[in-house]
C-alpha cells in the first residue's frame, strides 16, 4: 500500500517534469512555463490528498472503523519506532517517514476532525458524494494526461487541474462539510 502511494506520486512528479519540459519547448512565455507546472503539481497534490483522505476515510467506516488516519498514523508510526534500531532497513525507514509525512499533510488539509459517526450512517449519507469524489482522482487525471498528451496539447491538463479540477474540489468540499455538519447534528443528542 506504502510503496502503491510512493509510485503515484514519483510518476506524478515525473509527469510534472514532463509538463515543465514541454511547456518549455513549445510555450511563448517559456519562463513562465515553470512557475504555471509548480502551481499545477501544488494543486493536483492538495486535489489528489483531498480524494485519498474522503476515500479512505469511507473505506475505514465501511469496515466499521471511527477515522481512518488517526489508525494509520499510530501504526505507521508504531513501524517506524519498530525499524529505528535495526541495521539496514533504510528503503523502509524512508518509505514509512515519507508516508507518516504524507499522512501529517493530509490532516492538516481535512476541514476539522472526523466527528464519532457510526459507520453505517457515516457510509448511507457519503456513498454519493465518494463517487463524485473519485471522479477527481488520479485514474482520471492519469487519463487526462495521456489524452493531452496524444494530442501535443498539455495546456488543456494544466487547465484542467488548475480551473476544473479546483472549483470541483471546492464544491464538493463544501457539500462535503454540509453533508458532516448534518450527520453531527442527527447523531448528538
Amino acid at each position: 500500500r506504502i510503496l502503491d502511494g510512493i509510485g503515484d506520486y514519483v510518476s506524478a512528479i515525473a509527469f510534472f517534469a514532463a509538463i515543465g519540459y514541454w511547456g518549455v519547448a513549445n510555450s511563448y512565455e517559456p519562463l513562465l512555463w515553470w512557475p504555471v507546472t509548480l502551481t499545477t503539481l501544488l494543486v493536483y497534490g492538495w486535489q489528489s490528498a483531498l480524494v485519498d483522505f474522503y476515500r479512505n476515510e469511507f473505506v475505514a467506516r465501511m469496515a466499521g472503523a471511527r477515522s481512518f488516519l488517526e489508525r494509520e498514523m499510530k501504526e505507521t508510526r508504531e513501524e517506524l519506532v519498530d525499524l529505528k534500531y535495526r541495521r539496514g532497513k533504510m528503503i523502509e525507514k524512508f518509505a514509512l517517514a515519507m508516508y507518516l509525512y504524507y499522512l501529517t499533510m493530509q490532516s492538516k488539509i481535512q476541514a476539522r476532525e472526523q466527528s464519532p459517526i457510526h459507520s453505517h450512517t457515516y457510509v448511507t449519507a457519503n456513498s454519493n458524494i465518494i463517487r463524485f469524489w473519485c471522479l477527481n482522482g488520479s485514474a482520471t487525471s492519469r487519463f487526462l494526461i495521456v489524452v493531452a498528451c496524444v494530442m501535443n496539447h498539455v495546456e488543456f491538463f494544466v487547465g484542467y487541474v488548475l480551473v476544473f479540477g479546483t472549483l470541483w474540489s471546492l464544491s464538493l468540499q463544501a457539500f462535503q462539510m454540509a453533508i458532516d455538519k448534518k450527520l453531527e447534528e442527527k447523531e448528538s443528542p
